[in-house]
């Protein structure tokens, strides 16, 4: 058994993680749409379309994160 102290550095650390991943894919996201907005000359659809990628890859990096991390959590508890 981990202590509450482990536990809720452990939650913190977790949800830093997820937080930054969220803010880092979005904004690379949006960014990534700003330059192809200002190449094609077509304002608002490349920041929409980066925008949505953002979160495609946003929730798809934060789905492999809950994974890895459950699964050491649950190798940990096995041992």
């Amino acid at each position: 058994m981990h202590s509450k102290r482990e536990q809720l550095i452990r939650a913190v650390v977790f949800v830093s993680t997820v937080s930054s991943i969220l803010i880092a894919n979005l904004t690379l996201g949006y960014y990534i749409g700003k330059l192809l907005d200002d190449y094609l000359l077509n304002f608002p659809w490349g920041r929409i379309i980066g925008i949505v990628l953002g979160m495609g890859t946003a929730v798809w990096s934060v789905i492999r994160t809950l994974k890895n991390d459950f699964l050491k959590i649950k190798g940990k508890e096995d041992k």
